[in-house]
């Protein structure tokens, strides 16, 4: 698993308070660590994404979950994503995906990502909550070709905020090329 690189900026004494004041403030793309690692520096637009009419692929996409800040590290089932707290207290963790039969003439990915968690009655999928939902396009500049048929990716900031402190933890993963094919991962801690 690689690290996490904590780059730490001086402010003037009074950008504090006004960046406080500001973090209530939804922001499209927020700016400085973490999202400056993250492969779409945090932003969310997913109209990049278009669909190949053309494509005769079928099938589902197979799926691997991972980490990583910097490279891919495939998770084991039931094992979750090493968790990260900033300066500022906020949490989140590094995540990743390989995509084994990928199509590598048609490099770009949608991925919808949901932490889920759960406290009680927790085989019953309907007491599962979502603790932060992020979907996004990673494009050709963000996948690495491993071998002749596999996308690997890492690099997708997942903040979370009761995901940590939950009985039961969960990651639901769906992909979507530009075929159509998907593939979805539900990963759940044991």
């Amino acid at each position: 698993m690689s690290g996490h690189r904590h780059r730490l900026r001086r402010a003037p004494a009074l950008a504090l308070p006004a960046a406080l004041l500001l973090a209530a403030c939804p922001e499209p793309a927020p700016s400085g660590p973490p999202c400056e690692d993250d492969l779409t520096a945090c932003d969310d637009d997913t109209s990049a994404f278009v669909e190949d009419p053309s494509c005769e692929l079928t099938g589902e996409l197979d799926l691997q979950l991972g980490e990583g800040e910097d490279a891919f590290s495939p998770l084991l089932a039931g094992e979750m994503p090493q968790l990260y707290t900033g300066f500022q207290g906020g949490q989140h963790v590094w995540l990743g995906v390989q995509v084994r039969n990928a199509d590598l003439t048609r490099p770009q990915l949608k991925i919808r990502v949901s932490m889920r968690m759960c406290d009680t009655g927790c085989e019953d999928p309907a007491n599962w909550q979502t603790d932060s939902v992020r979907e996004l396009v990673a494009g050709a500049q963000a996948l690495e070709i491993t071998d002749a048929t596999n996308f690997e990716l890492s690099s997708v900031l997942i903040q979370v905020f009761n995901w940590n402190v939950s009985g039961q933890r969960g990651i639901d993963m769906l992909v979507t090329d530009p075929c159509g094919r998907q593939g979805l991962i539900m990963q759940r801690s044991p």
